[in-house]
């Protein structure tokens, strides 16, 4: 049994710390793949091992608010076990913590953040638990905000997910509607705590205003979840002419936002040609929509590597893809013959192929399928 020590959580910090400015120097040096390979096995070495501060941790949080380091010891359960043995557990205990002992922290927006980063949404209800209870018990308005903004995305994401039926994704994207709306009020100036995002200089991008992430979530809820309509949005082709999604009215659109210099964008072009290949031209279409710096670098990877489908360049700072929320690529939003939404997600796996293949002939859209 751990000892309520500070001393292995503080070690490990410094450690982590450590570990994490030379990684972060070794991949942004000059030196080739082979030579940061080398560097990154014998000068940076492997992650130090979290468990004995884990421990140490916890048992700091179990003495009922009696030890010095009680706050910092939640804080540390939230935000640093991704992916050690018991996380969920380590998390719930900090914020078990926190509620009972230091209910005024100031970091419980970035606790929140965590929270989601970490674990996927409707897998523990414990943890959708802590956002609800938080959403509505805690003091401070800007927490009050966080949370149920992380609550409304968590939906949005269900929403999306391909292997739930439409109709629970329906009512998931409705839910996180009214979640969403008015979850600014009266804090719309505040920021709202999220991954932190950098610039190539390495300054830190500001944060989201509460009152502009409302918006914008909802934008995406009403317009590019399941059940919604498509927006109207129109890119040049690669050819530079210009072009609308109202020119494939009335067909499947599978939408593929990628980039070159994406390897799981590229290791899925071989089955959206074999997708592309098996659906009928006239009720199915692929746009693969280019987020490369140069134009160039796109129509020099297509001379070696065809993709004989629609495609559009909009670059890496295009509107289309600040407006639909594009942060990983390669996205896919597969729309129906009338615009309605049936998936927006970033995996091309079975499941989503075969939705791709049911929206297109119906159920008919069985492998090897014409339709």
């Amino acid at each position: 049994v751990a000892e309520p020590n500070w001393a292995p959580v503080q070690v490990y910090i410094d450690e982590d710390t450590v570990w994490h400015k030379l990684n972060d120097e070794i991949l942004a040096s000059d030196d080739t793949d082979e030579e940061k390979k080398r560097r990154l096995d014998e000068v940076r070495g492997p992650h130090p091992e979290i468990e004995d501060a884990l421990g140490a941790a916890a048992a700091i949080a179990r003495l009922d608010g009696a030890h010095e380091k009680t706050a910092d010891a939640a804080d540390f359960l939230i935000r640093h076990p991704l992916g050690a043995p018991g996380m969920e557990e380590a998390q719930l205990l900090g914020f078990a913590t926190l509620e009972k002992h230091v209910p005024d922290y100031d970091e419980w927006p970035l606790m929140l953040m965590n929270l989601d980063f970490y674990n996927q949404p409707g897998e523990n209800g414990e943890i959708e638990a802590v956002f609800e209870r938080t959403s509505k018990v805690h003091a401070d308005p800007v927490v009050r905000g966080t949370a149920r903004y992380y609550i409304a995305s968590r939906l949005q994401r269900q929403a999306n997910e391909v292997l739930a039926d439409t109709a629970t994704r329906i009512a998931n994207r409705e839910q996180a509607i009214e979640v969403a709306t008015g979850l600014s009020l009266g804090v719309e100036d505040r920021e709202l705590v999220k991954r932190a995002r950098f610039d190539k200089d390495g300054n830190q991008i500001p944060f989201q205003k509460l009152g502009d992430a409302e918006a914008n979530l909802l934008y995406n809820l009403k317009n590019l979840t399941v059940g919604a309509t498509i927006p109207v949005a129109s890119a040049k082709r690669l050819d530079g002419i210009e072009e609308s999604l109202e020119a494939y009215q009335g067909q499947t659109v599978l939408i593929d936002f990628w980039a070159t210099w994406c390897g799981p964008c590229v290791k899925s072009l071989p089955k959206l040609n074999e997708i592309a290949a098996e659906l009928p031209e006239d009720r199915f279409e692929i746009l693969s929509i280019s987020a490369d710096k140069e134009l160039g670098e796109v129509l020099e990877f297509q001379q070696d590597t065809p993709m004989p489908w629609a495609n559009w360049y909009v670059g890496p700072k295009g509107e289309i893809l600040r407006r639909w929320n594009i942060r990983a690529f390669p996205t896919y939003i597969l729309v129906d013959g009338e615009g309605t939404i049936m998936a927006r997600t970033n995996v091309l796996n079975d499941a989503f192929e075969s939705l791709i293949r049911d929206t297109t002939c119906g159920k008919l859209g069985t492998a090897g399928a014409s339709c």
